[in-house]
């Protein structure tokens, strides 16, 4: 009787088992093609650090509400490397250029929290540095992500002489080790410029979400720290990214202004809150006063500045920003050109 029972338990037990250890394996593939045929490599998943976002991409609907939007773009925008419109693939979306600046809108405010813009403007004062040592960090935690490039990008002439730009969601790359041609490669114009102002400046090259970019916010969690142990005098880190702004159909948004002349990818800074950053209004009064001197020189080159309750490190510093320099619909030197002018304001507002 009893042998009978066990043989009972190790069926009831067993079978279960059984049939989820063939199950999962196939449940898992399959959500690595649904990621791979999305043009996001299956090491590129999303964030599982506790108190980061739950993906790299932001709400569309608030940021383009009221935006100018267009599908056609001058002639001076032509890509050196393009495509015929024979070439364009069965699955090519469009890339909409767009003004997210929202005439001057100071920010978008994604919190529960109450913020009189004027008084924490106001309340701005550049942080006291030391006489010696880096004043600034300049770090990636997403240091893979890429732009559009020319190759990647399929154009269409249009009967009044302007274009239409297209991409294929299954060729088009987001991500790329290649620190020539990622948000590195932005951090290292940052940087310079800084230092070209005269301002002592660190840039911080490491690949913070490769190859695990789960780890990505926990990985240069560490690396804020250290710096700021090994280097006392740094009172500002500047954490240089780049957007992501897809529509539910599938076409990207290009943020997009003209400075110099030159088209010059829109800014954005993402700002921090939630219990675990109780002094967040000191990280946002340095991000709206950096957001009212774009403004000022450049009406059109900031985006608002977008407050979340996600903290993104920056209770390690009350000088600590995120800054998204462009989407991944913009170009290298549309990205280049934004990280210049970035700098340069950035000097100004903390000499």
């Amino acid at each position: 009787m009893r042998n009978n029972v066990v043989s009972a338990f190790s069926l009831f037990t067993l079978i279960p088992m059984f049939l989820f250890a063939m199950i999962f394996p196939v449940a898992r593939l399959s959500f690595i093609t649904i990621e791979h045929v999305a043009g996001t490599p299956a090491s590129f998943s999303n964030h599982s650090f506790s108190d980061a976002p739950s993906n790299d991409s932001h709400p569309v609907g608030e940021y383009i509400e009221g935006a100018y939007q267009s599908d056609r773009l001058p002639l001076d925008t032509l890509p050196a490397i393009s495509h015929s419109s024979e070439e364009l693939p069965d699955d090519a979306k469009k890339i909409l250029t767009a003004n997210l600046s929202q005439n001057g809108n100071l920010i978008i405010n994604d919190t529960t929290h109450s913020v009189d813009t004027e008084n924490v403007v106001s309340a701005f004062a550049p942080l006291e540095a030391a006489v010696d040592g880096p004043v600034v960090l300049v770090l990636h935690t997403h240091a893979t992500e890429s732009f559009l490039a020319d190759s990647e990008s399929y154009k269409i002439l249009n009967d009044d002489g302007s274009q239409s730009l297209y991409y294929s969601p299954e060729t088009a790359s987001t991500r790329s080790t290649d620190c020539s041609e990622n948000v590195v490669h932005l951090g290292e114009i940052f940087a310079d410029t800084l230092i070209k102002n005269g301002i002592d400046t660190i840039h911080c090259k490491t690949l913070h979400d490769y190859p695990d970019y789960n780890k990505s916010y926990s990985n240069s969690y560490k690396s804020v720290k250290e710096y700021l142990l090994k280097y006392p005098s740094i009172k500002y880190v500047i954490d240089l990214h780049r957007d992501s702004i897809v529509k539910e159909n599938g076409d990207k948004l290009k943020p997009l202004c003209r400075i110099d002349n030159k088209d010059t990818a829109q800014i954005m800074l993402v700002m921090g809150s939630g219990t675990k950053h109780p002094d967040w209004q000191k990280n946002l009064s340095l991000a709206l006063k950096f957001k009212t001197e774009c403004d000022s020189k450049y009406p059109e080159f900031s985006r608002p500045v977008y407050l979340r309750t996600a903290s993104f490190n920056q209770e390690l510093s009350p000088g600590m920003l995120l800054l998204e320099v462009g989407s991944c619909a913009n170009t290298l030197e549309e990205a280049e050109n934004a990280a210049y002018h970035a700098a340069e304001i950035f000097a100004e507002i903390i000499k």
